[in-house]
């Protein structure tokens, strides 16, 4: 059981990656002098070549510090069986909640509002309590603010009654 938000819509959802992440081989690893990689990557039998085997951050600990305002990554996926949304597209938010990076996720909004008329950002509790309840608010996306993500982002999702929070962002 986790807390998951993400995006629903009637168009594909654009990618955003977190440039602050990459994967790395072991040898690229090395390289940057990287430590603590496991030791059955080091040796002979492993393929230390082999692309995407490390996941590496430069950010070192400081993902909820406010100058890290790309700190975030939204990735299309398939939809989940958690997911409640009719939307046949939806896209994965990944982030910690900051002010800078709540700005950054309402231009997302509005630059995906330009291909749909209405986007779902939902703030969920998946694998608990079934039937689930849901709280659902319209919202424009030029009245949708920082402090509106600020208070998705501390609602206590997991506390029973289990409840699923979606704005349904129009233009």
């Amino acid at each position: 059981m986790s807390s998951c938000w993400y995006f629903a819509s009637t168009k594909p959802l654009a990618k955003v990656s977190n440039p602050h992440y990459r994967t790395l081989s072991v040898k690229e690893a090395l390289a940057l002098g990287i430590k603590g990689i496991p030791d059955f990557m080091l040796t002979n039998d492993f393929d230390q070549e082999k692309k995407d085997v490390l996941l590496w951050s430069d950010l070192e600990g400081l993902s909820t510090h406010e100058s890290f305002a790309d700190d975030f990554a939204i990735l299309p996926v398939e939809k989940a069986l958690d997911f409640y949304t009719e939307k046949p597209y939806c896209a994965i938010l990944e982030w910690e909640y900051t002010s800078a990076r709540a700005e950054q996720i309402l231009a997302y909004v509005q630059q995906q509002l330009k291909d749909t008329n209405e986007l779902e950002l939902w703030h969920i509790w998946m694998g608990e309590a079934y039937p689930p309840r849901f709280n659902k608010r319209r919202i424009s996306a030029n009245a949708l603010t920082v402090s509106d993500l600020a208070q998705l982002n501390h609602i206590t999702i997991w506390q029973e009654p289990i409840t699923h929070y979606a704005y349904v962002i129009y233009r």
